[in-house]
């Protein structure tokens, strides 16, 4: 996309990253093991009409990056790859300590130990992360800042746990994923990295001199846009059909809930929607749900 273009998008339509919804099979017990295990605390529960008995949690002091277990069909741990939303990413001070914790809880299992990451020359920084399996099936990663990225200040834990930062959203066509939520919602692109080695390649198993890639995609808020989609880039070999259910979907608040819609219906994205709410499919047939209300 060149800079014209660029000059042409509209705003971004969305401002925080409320959170994501998993499925699983009892949410209370779901909703305990992670205030058990990472401090986060009972925000909100319920019932969803058509779906079922729901709990949220959140990091405390946060009214945005929660995790919403609803009760559904719940998936296991899935190593391959798959299309769709593959994660949540939380900021946490101590990834270490918390490593150790989350290794002698029986509702979490380690998939990567901690690893530093040094994105210094692509305008970020340098942080040190973990990936461990949650209830649900979920593939948490958590994150912890070592130094500050250029221009802008990096997701704070006001907590040892705090929100979630960051969907990963995995796909076999970078650009075409991207463009859909340019084109829907007006996400502006906050990060880009392209590798063919290293260790993104160790970290999910990808051959030396294929190339994967990914793009941090921001809302309208400031710094990192109070929440970013991270589209992951892999080889279209590697990528399998969509995952079993676990991320059901992904919401964003929009301050303009007329526009949201009337971009998305434009495209013909929209599948369900109600007072203040619609439900989106997206560019890989994952979910994003948009609403002008705080869970």
């Amino acid at each position: 996309m060149s800079d014209n273009q660029l000059h042409l998008m509209p705003p971004p339509l969305v401002t925080a990253l409320q959170g994501a919804t998993v499925l699983v099979h009892d949410p209370e017990q779901a909703a305990s093991a992670l205030e058990t295990a990472l401090g986060l605390r009972r925000h909100t529960s319920g019932t969803l009409p058509l779906w079922g008995r729901y709990v949220t949690v959140a990091a405390p002091g946060a009214d945005r990056g929660m995790i919403r277990f609803l009760e559904g069909p719940e998936s296991s741990p899935v190593e391959d790859l798959r299309v769709g939303w593959g994660s949540v990413e939380l900021v946490v001070r101590d990834v270490d300590g918390l490593t150790d914790r989350l290794a002698a809880s029986p509702e979490f299992r380690i998939r990567t130990l901690p690893v530093t990451f040094d994105l210094t020359e692509q305008g970020s920084n340098v942080h040190r992360a973990m990936l461990a399996w949650g209830p649900g099936g979920l593939l948490m990663a958590f994150t912890m800042a070592l130094t500050e990225p250029r221009g802008r200040q990096f997701t704070r834990a006001e907590a040892e746990v705090g929100p979630v930062f960051s969907v990963g959203l995995r796909t076999p066509d970078l650009d075409g994923t991207s463009e859909f939520y340019r084109r829907v919602l007006g996400l502006e692109t906050l990060l880009e990295v392209c590798w063919r080695s290293g260790q993104w390649h160790q970290l999910f198993e990808v051959p030396d001199g294929e190339e994967a890639a990914l793009r941090l995609l921001k809302g309208g808020g400031e710094g990192t846009g109070l929440g970013t989609i991270e589209v992951q880039s892999f080889p279209a070999a590697m990528v399998g059909a969509a995952a079993p259910p676990g991320i059901a979907w992904v919401t964003y608040r929009a301050p303009d809930m007329a526009a949201a819609r009337a971009a998305a219906s434009a495209l013909g994205a929209v599948v369900d929607q109600g007072p203040g709410w619609f439900l989106m499919a997206g560019h890989v047939g994952e979910r994003l749900e948009v609403t002008e209300v705080a869970w």
